[in-house]
């Protein structure tokens, strides 16, 4: 079990540093919502983390009880084991957040304010992009 749990961690932290090079890659390229390319880089994006998400959400529940096997299991190696290898992906995850939040709150043009918003609302509210 203790494979299981370092696999499944290593494989959450390498989806959260793919997430963060799409958005830096996106912010890098696009200062602003100002063309339909940069909507199209913006909706790839959000589908790619909207998708990655729920993954992200099977294996942290995963995770998360395979932690609380382990303590049960193994005591206090068992909490230090799980605290070591979740603290990684959650400092990685609160890195992510800022920069989606970024990706959100660059200025657009007007044209594509309905769209953008759009984007924005589907990102924050569902599970599954419509867009």
């Amino acid at each position: 079990m203790l494979i299981i749990f370092i696999v499944i961690n290593i494989i959450l932290l390498v989806m959260m540093f793919l997430a963060r090079s799409a958005l830096q890659s996106f912010l890098s390229k696009h200062q602003a919502m100002n063309s339909a390319e940069a909507m199209a880089d913006f909706k790839l994006v959000a589908r790619m983390n909207m998708y990655g998400a729920l993954v992200y959400l099977v294996g942290g529940l995963a995770v998360l009880a395979m932690g609380v096997m382990l303590v049960i299991k193994m005591g206090i190696i068992g909490m230090l084991v799980a605290i070591l290898f979740s603290l990684p992906s959650l400092f990685l995850s609160l890195n992510v957040k800022k920069l989606e939040e970024n990706s959100k709150s660059l200025p657009w043009e007007q044209s594509l304010n309905d769209e953008y918003e759009h984007v924005k609302e589907v990102w924050v509210k569902k599970a599954l992009p419509d867009f």
